[in-house]
């Protein structure tokens, strides 16, 4: 597909995301699967959504859906300056007693051509809005990342694949569909796939349009 080898590739930057026995297991009980997945089976959901695979971080600004073992509270600013620098949030997780989190790489695919430090875009109702997509350190993913999947979600990083609750018809219409695109964490395997959800959502959650495409990496040998 012409489309996926024109896209933009940007690195947003790090983040050390709770494991799955961090959380309490009743944080996806079977009604939130059934209204927010459309692959309910997934035992572990994960996404750039930290709503949805909460962080080990904390922030005193914000109040966490879910108590997070080894979690730790930082004061950084939770929309520029944490996951800007890999080796001071791991530093910073280490020292304060958290182990075993799962460091990861946040990457961003746009057709789009950011402003210097920041993403613009105009949502549905004509209001121009931005994001960061300041340079982290390091510049480049770290070798033997291992690609996770292709997220869909805002500029604020409200996942629309799994974040955005689907009416019992789209459930079943979207589910026959998508379910089995999905890879064993709920997310999208394939590039072309994540452009064609990306189109998908923009048309379905028009609310929060436009979306964007987000791929995820774990750090292997960091956590």
């Amino acid at each position: 597909m012409a489309e996926a080898h024109s896209l933009k590739k940007y690195l947003l930057g790090f983040d050390i995301r709770a494991r799955q026995e961090a959380y309490p297991a009743d944080f996806w009980l079977d009604s939130r699967r059934e209204e927010y997945l459309l692959k309910p089976s997934v035992k572990w959901p994960l996404s750039v959504d930290d709503m949805v695979w909460p962080s080990v971080f904390a922030y005193k600004e914000f109040r966490p859906m879910v108590e997070v073992q080894d979690a730790v509270v930082t004061t950084f600013d939770r929309e520029k300056d944490l996951g800007l620098d890999l080796s001071e949030i791991v530093e910073l997780y280490t020292q304060n007693g958290g182990k075993n989190g799962v460091p990861i790489a946040i990457e961003l695919l746009s057709h789009q051509q950011a402003e210097g430090e920041v993403m613009t875009y105009r949502d549905a109702k004509g209001i121009d809005f931005g994001f960061y997509v300041t340079t982290p350190s390091p510049r480049e993913l770290p070798a033997g990342s291992t690609f996770i999947g292709y997220d869909i979600a805002d500029g604020g990083q409200l996942s629309g694949l799994s974040n955005c609750g689907y009416l019992p018809e789209e459930t079943t219409t979207l589910g026959k569909e998508w379910a089995p695109r999905l890879n064993e964490f709920g997310l999208l395997s394939a590039l072309e796939d994540a452009i064609r959800f990306k189109s998908l959502t923009d048309k379905r959650v028009i609310e929060q349009a436009p979306f964007w495409i987000y791929a995820l990496y774990r750090l292997n040998g960091m956590g």
